[in-house]
């Protein structure tokens, strides 16, 4: 066992009953690897007829391939050619919360049938939920388009029902789920070995002003699961 285990455990109540238990995680930059490029980005590049600099051009190409017929065509043969790192640790968390009896959701800014994907394919289906943004027209809100992000999290979980246990995040995007839980866990996921971003300072000091706790990859040991129970 290693003794993220036990810290995040920590964390959630210990006097929820089982069916109000629900732990809700961010994907990219939480679950898994945003470095050197969100994998959705990179998705919308390779499929992409134009080129992509911006958050505009992303979300604008994005749009078309989500209009496109052939879009699970393309989400079939970018899985097959790529692969996604998923961060061990954090399934640790994820495989001990769901023996907890624990609902699980994913609420990210990924386009959301990309993020089920995600969900089938690296996580065997670990999320009872997956939540992400919409980008066909049908699917669309105000402004064009449903940007799962920031307080856009929070709509989305509350129009689906659910209230969050506790959330994990890995930046100010998440910080709203986390206030509207009351609970929350800032993942830092500082790895120069594996050339992840180091998060913004005031990511840390903004998480402690709420009164959500911090936790920080390269603090992640192995110990035994007796050591870890103390």
């Amino acid at each position: 066992m290693k003794k993220i285990l036990f810290i995040a455990l920590l964390f959630v109540s210990q006097f929820i009953v089982a069916q109000d238990k629900v732990a809700v995680f961010d994907m990219d930059g939480t679950l898994i690897s945003e470095s050197p490029n969100y994998a959705l980005a990179e998705f919308a590049k390779e499929y992409s007829m134009n080129q992509i600099e911006t958050i505009e051009d992303l979300v604008t190409e994005l749009t078309k391939l989500s209009e496109s017929p052939k879009y699970n065509k393309y989400l079939k043969s970018f899985f097959k050619k790529n692969d996604i790192r998923v961060y061990p640790h954090m399934m640790d968390v994820v495989d001990s919360l769901k023996k907890e009896g624990y609902k699980l959701v994913i609420c990210t800014g990924s386009e959301v049938r990309f993020a089920k994907e995600v969900n089938k394919r690296y996580f065997n289906n670990a999320f009872d939920v997956v939540i992400g943004s919409e980008f066909r027209a049908e699917k669309l809100k105000a402004k064009n388009i449903n940007i799962n992000d920031k307080e856009g999290k929070v709509d989305n979980l509350k129009s689906q029902g659910i209230m969050p246990t506790i959330v994990y995040g890995n930046s100010h995007g998440d910080f709203a789920m986390m206030k509207y839980a009351g609970n929350g866990v800032l993942v830092i996921h500082d790895d120069k070995e594996n050339k992840e971003f180091d998060k913004p300072e005031e990511y840390i000091k903004e998480c402690k002003q709420l009164g959500f706790k911090t936790l920080l990859i390269s603090d992640w040991n192995l110990e035994n699961e007796e050591a870890w129970k103390k």
